[in-house]
């Protein structure tokens, strides 16, 4: 019963983007200026334009589709500031539905990104004239939102107020795959890769009898694996079946390798790895701890980031991930900390990191 309640968590739910969109707003925008609304799925594109503007690089539309519009938990919900003057966009951001969990019970989720603001209107304090729209916005007290900002949306936020909810910093490890240079320096480096290749090898020796292999298609297998080794009594993310296909197997742009473990009584655990670039990125590894297949999977990461041509391999995780003394004994260090923005009024531990189970998988940017 536990285990079917845990599948349960892992699949789509009905989208309830027409509820968001319907529900009254409390108030209207503080300053005459400007319009503070919702975003309706048609004028996305405006959307688009005005993130390719403020950031200054044009994403293929195929990546603003996919996560907008092709999330098998629901559509982008988008607010929007238009100066009434001009009906012109200067401002908005996004809300993604995220499947969320705390142990057997769902929560309401959404992972935050794209925070625009046109750079004439900057400083102004036009952000905030969109949170108190936003904030006060019903939805807004009843789900949890986490997000990943940057060093400029953290200050942003610091002079706002909202400092308190910065979770304490995500751990991060990184393994050097391979040394870096030119000429003798490349030789030189070479030779470093070729030891930290043979020693990395050693240190994830195994005794795994079975196969691994690349992976189509996640299916109804992988959520049942997933239940058993990902699921969480705190807040955890539930990656089904549908999830990991969208995320993974259909990203328009980023190339993602998902590899199983099969052994003598089916499957056993799978991981996923992004390989374009020279920063890899351990993105799941999801198998039962201290047990060969484990090992296997972590070897096979480690030799498909490396045959990609990544320098290193990053992972990033929550404190309690059960997977950190292994990552530790291949060779992983201690990288830079990442940041996590969290807004749950209604559980009120989230802002710890300790509450969470995360992977780079729930990383907008990765």
């Amino acid at each position: 019963m536990a285990e079917s309640r845990l599948r349960a968590l892992q699949r789509p739910t009905r989208d309830r983007f027409q509820e968001w969109l319907s529900a009254s707003a409390p108030i209207q925008s503080p300053d005459p200026r400007f319009e503070v609304r919702r975003v309706r799925p048609s004028e996305f594109e405006m959307i688009y334009d005005l993130v390719d503007s403020v950031f200054g690089v044009k994403r293929p539309r195929p990546l603003y589709d996919w996560l907008y519009r092709r999330n098998p938990f629901g559509l982008a919900r988008c607010w929007i500031t238009v100066e009434r003057a001009s009906g012109r966009p200067i401002g908005s951001n996004a809300l993604w539905p995220w499947p969320c969990a705390r142990g057997g019970e769902r929560r309401e989720a959404v992972l935050g990104g794209d925070t625009v603001l046109a750079r004439e209107w900057q400083r102004q304090g036009l952000s905030a004239t969109r949170d108190v729209v936003s904030r006060t916005y019903p939805w807004w007290s009843s789900t949890i939102a986490v997000g990943w900002p940057n060093e400029k949306t953290r200050g942003a936020l610091r002079k706002r107020g909202r400092a308190e909810q910065f979770a304490a910093r995500v751990p991060h490890a990184i393994l050097p795959l391979r040394g870096r240079g030119a000429g003798a320096a490349a030789m030189a480096a070479t030779l470093v890769g070729a030891v930290l290749a043979g020693w990395q090898r050693g240190a994830l020796r195994e005794d795994f009898a079975g196969a691994i292999e690349p992976v189509r298609r996640f299916d109804a297998a992988f959520d049942a694996v997933t239940a058993g080794c990902a699921a969480a009594d705190s807040l955890w993310f539930p990656h089904g079946a549908d999830f990991l296909n969208w995320r993974y197997l259909e990203h328009p742009t980023h190339e993602y390798v998902a590899l199983a473990a099969h052994g003598d009584d089916g499957l056993a655990g799978y991981c996923v790895v992004r390989v374009d670039g020279e920063r890899g990125w351990l993105m799941e590894l999801v198998a039962p701890p201290r047990q060969p297949a484990v090992r296997a999977l972590l070897q096979r990461a480690v030799a498909t980031a490396r045959q990609a041509g990544c320098t290193r391999l990053n992972a990033l995780a929550g404190p309690s991930w059960p997977h950190w003394l292994l990552l530790r004994s291949a060779g992983f260090i201690r990288g830079r900390p990442w940041p996590l923005f969290v807004h749950a009024p209604s559980e009120p531990s989230a802002t710890s990191a300790e509450s969470w189970q995360l992977s780079p998988g729930d990383v907008d940017g990765l």
